[in-house]
């Protein structure tokens, strides 16, 4: 990937340092055949919104030979075939303990990445593009799992990684409400027409009605000799993918028109091959692919929107009706067959104008989509260059120097008090009740752990006063849960120059802390916290 300058304390890694990867596999066939299972295959993907949207429940003596990767719940999967479609998700909850295909990569968050950070990343044009640009195979493009693990991925502190997802989570909320809006007005045109025509699987309203075949003729699209790039003279190449907006065009030059079926604007066509067989798409002006087949009508009383709705109410029928087990194809006896009623043209006319109205608010949510979208991807450059967070960086700077003073402080202290070790336990919860009980903005974030109120980033700061020769860390036991905090006296003047920079109440509560609990035992200490603060000692082990 392309090496770009990261800001201090971020660091660039791979993948597989912040991330096991294809963690555990099984094989329901022989694990457990007679239970069923949750298979979440690269279909399942929305590749828009990263969700997870179509889940096949299967029974395990059934499984296909791809089903094989166990998931957990934070885990993100990433597909390895076509990754410019972005089949990338993070694991809810409910698919915890379920299976994927081989066709993802799985990647478990180790300690030093929040997974919804690694999620994002995922998601990413950095990651989108490096990915495609490894791609081999024309037929069926693909990277493989040793590409995956050279993934450069740019990492900061876990507490700067928090604020970058709070960012990226409201953006994304836009987006999803975007597309749940974009949806619900696709409803209306299906609705209102079943509203005025009824359904012409039933024809309630007893039009007169034709076969399809009868009054249009279907023809199957051509593979062409050769597909270039966007940029190309020719027209673009109708596949399933372009016309859902989910790829760019490939184009067939113009040179090889002749040898292809083409297609016109007011025509309709069918996906006749693959597993979405069934569905319908209006026609653009281009060639129609090898998958696809165009229904050109030839009666002028039959308008091509009115034909275009008719035919989406006999989608899920095609669908029924597919042969082939491998590759579902549309049988060309079930869709010539199709029952096409014939209201009067002025109906026809009226339903064809309020399309032409509801597109003009389509067009208007597009381009409200389309900013959404860039925006987004601009926050997401940011995040990952680290200048989404860079005013937030500053402040940091200055809450880690005043908590940095206040440990110091702290020890100072102890140490006027003839104690110069203190247990990194003890001064956890000396400055856990600085914070609770004085007059100190949040210095740390508080979680329930071991020994109750713990907070991550402190080890961080005493690493850095360590590093800086202001203080000694010494485990004084074989597992590291005795660690012992001394200041180093010599270096008194520096001491000194960080404990006067404090605000003189927080360096007050900091004293008074220490005169009001430091003499207290480690099981007096914590007892005191474990019945003042019960709900950060649910997770005690003592």
């Amino acid at each position: 990937m392309n090496s770009r300058e990261l800001p201090e304390g971020w660091k660039a890694t791979f993948l597989p340092q912040v991330a096991e990867i294809n963690r555990t596999n099984r094989n329901p066939n022989n694990d457990a055949p007679e239970e069923t299972f949750h298979y979440i295959d690269i279909s399942s993907i929305d590749g828009e919104t990263g969700l997870i949207t179509q889940v096949q429940e299967i029974l395990g003596k059934d499984a296909p030979s791809r089903a094989r990767r166990v998931i957990q719940e934070n885990d993100v999967i990433i597909s390895t075939v076509r990754p410019y479609l972005r089949g990338f998700a993070i694991i809810p909850e409910e698919y915890s303990g379920e299976i994927c295909s081989t066709g993802f990569v799985v990647l478990s968050a180790r300690s030093n990445i929040l997974p919804q950070y690694l999620y994002y990343f995922a998601r990413s044009n950095d990651l989108v593009n490096e990915l495609t640009r490894r791609m081999k195979g024309a037929m069926y493009p693909a990277v493989n799992i040793s590409d995956v693990k050279e993934i450069e991925i740019p990492l900061p502190s876990l507490e700067e990684q928090r604020q970058i997802v709070a960012i990226l989570e409201q953006a994304e909320e836009l987006r999803r409400l975007r597309a749940e809006a974009d949806r619900l007005t696709e409803k209306i045109l299906p609705s209102a027409f079943i509203e005025i025509f009824g359904d012409p699987r039933e024809n309630p309203k007893r039009w007169e009605t034709v076969m399809l075949g009868e009054i249009a003729q279907v023809t199957k699209g051509k593979k062409p000799n050769q597909l270039v790039t966007l940029g190309n003279e020719g027209l673009p190449y109708l596949e399933a993918a372009f016309l859902r907006v989910e790829s760019s065009p490939q184009i067939v030059p113009n040179g090889d028109l002749d040898n292809v079926i083409c297609a016109e604007s007011s025509e309709v066509l069918i996906l006749w091959d693959g597993a979405n067989a069934g569905d319908v798409f209006m026609a653009l002006k281009g060639v129609v692919a090898s998958t696809m087949a165009k229904v050109s009508c030839m009666d002028e009383s039959i308008l091509p929107g009115f034909l275009y709705y008719c035919l989406l109410c006999h989608s899920p029928y095609m669908k029924s009706t597919t042969s082939g087990s491998t590759v579902p194809h549309v049988r060309s006896h079930a869709v010539r067959s199709l029952s096409i009623p014939y209201p009067p043209l002025r109906e026809q006319q009226h339903f064809v104008e309020l399309v032409e109205d509801l597109q003009v608010i389509q067009q208007r949510q597009a381009e409200a989509h389309k900013l959404l979208d860039s925006s987004y991807q601009s926050l997401s450059v940011q995040a990952f260059t680290g200048e989404l967070t860079a005013s937030w960086r500053e402040e940091q700077k200055a809450l880690i120097a005043e908590r940095q003073a206040v440990i110091l402080t702290m020890l100072s202290r102890l140490a006027q008090q003839n104690r110069r070790q203190v247990l990194i336990t003890a001064l956890m919860k000396y400055l856990f009740l600085l914070q609770m009980e004085g007059r100190a903005k949040e210095f740390y974030r508080y979680v329930p752990y071991k020994y109750g109120p713990f907070a991550r980033e402190l080890y961080a700061d005493l690493e850095d006063l360590k590093g800086r020769g202001l203080i000694t860390v010494t485990a004084t036991d074989d597992k590291g849960e005795r660690t012992e905090i001394a200041l180093q006296i010599e270096q008194g003047k520096e001491i000194a120059q960080m404990v006067q920079k404090l605000p003189k109440d927080v360096w007050k509560d900091a004293e008074g802390i220490v005169d009001l609990y430091g003499e207290l035992s480690l099981k007096e200490l914590l007892d005191f916290v474990y019945a003042e603060y019960p709900d950060y000692a649910i997770r005690s082990e003592r």
